[in-house]
């Protein structure tokens, strides 16, 4: 019985020892955008591959804009705006979003 427990000790400090390897090298490909307000970005077209009258399916932009950052509302959350002033009604999380250089 006491190899049993001893075997199922080493498994358990295995396992922890293997999950803590799979986090760092996860947490290595992480890459955390933060925008100032102020900047000029793009927007991911996330409907790009739905088809409409105006542009069909391929043949749609991949990006939008450019935008400018209005407010930072955390966790990679931001409120937008085009050029002209007019604020988008929904928040954009950061993983959508590429820095604009004009």
């Amino acid at each position: 019985m006491e190899r049993l427990d001893e075997k199922r000790i080493r498994a358990i400090e295995h396992q922890k020892v293997y999950h803590a390897k799979l986090k760092r090298a996860f947490a290595k490909k992480i890459e955390i955008k933060e925008f100032k307000i102020g900047d000029l970005f793009l927007k991911e077209n996330i409907n790009k591959t739905k088809l409409n009258e105006e542009s069909k399916g391929k043949f749609k932009p991949n990006w939008l804009g450019p935008y400018v950052v209005v407010d930072a509302i955390g966790l990679g959350a931001y409120k937008l705006s085009t050029l002209d002033g007019k604020e988008e009604p929904k928040t954009f999380n950061a993983i959508h979003l590429k820095h604009f250089y004009a």
